[in-house]
């Protein structure tokens, strides 16, 4: 006769720690740069990001050149030069890592395995413990292909500059010239 995988008062323990480990994830957070020169460290020439302007006008393209006070945007054909004043907000696709899907993925399949084992060893004296690892596995594998799949759908926009707030009054001028209109666009931001 073999004996029960796990028997006697480490069962709940034992099924408690599964329970944890299956349902338990860290967060990492992540701040949002204030200058141009902490937006370096996150982007590089090439990078694709939507950038939001002073006016409210969104703009998707590529970064050209950036340097601690100018970003250059490649908008299709055009180019634009921005200054960090002009700049409101910097977004850029952020899509999850498969790596950490995988991870918790398996661990997942696998806590529930082990729980269900701790749940019926005592119901069952035929399973061992190569049995037991055996399914292990199958639902570790299954787990991962179920997180590696949530993890791929994940695809969101990221704030990752965003003009510090004004203090003070600042007052901006600039032409304003359409076919029915010419003036001078007065802007105030306190």
């Amino acid at each position: 006769m073999t004996r029960p995988i796990i028997a006697g008062p480490w069962r709940r323990s034992a099924l408690l720690c599964f329970f944890l480990a299956a349902v338990t994830q860290t967060a990492a957070a992540q701040g949002v740069a204030g200058s141009f020169e902490q937006v370096q460290v996150l982007v590089k020439p090439g990078d694709v990001v939507t950038v939001t302007d002073a006016a409210g006008k969104v703009t998707k393209g590529k970064i050209a050149e950036l340097s601690g006070s100018t970003l250059a945007l490649l908008a299709g054909d055009t180019r634009l030069e921005m200054r960090e004043s002009d700049v409101m907000t910097i977004k850029q696709l952020y899509t999850d890592s498969l790596a950490d899907g995988a991870i918790w993925g398996a661990v997942g399949g696998a806590a529930y395995v082990a729980a269900m084992a701790v749940v019926f060893s005592e119901d069952s004296d035929e399973w061992t413990f190569s049995d037991v690892a055996v399914v292990l596995g199958i639902y570790a594998g299954i787990g991962t292909g179920i997180g590696v799949g949530i993890d791929a759908l994940i695809r969101k926009k990221h704030v990752i500059y965003q003009q510090p707030p004004i203090t003070g009054l600042q007052v901006g001028i600039a032409p304003w010239l359409t076919k029915q209109h010419k003036g001078v666009l007065v802007t105030l931001r306190f």
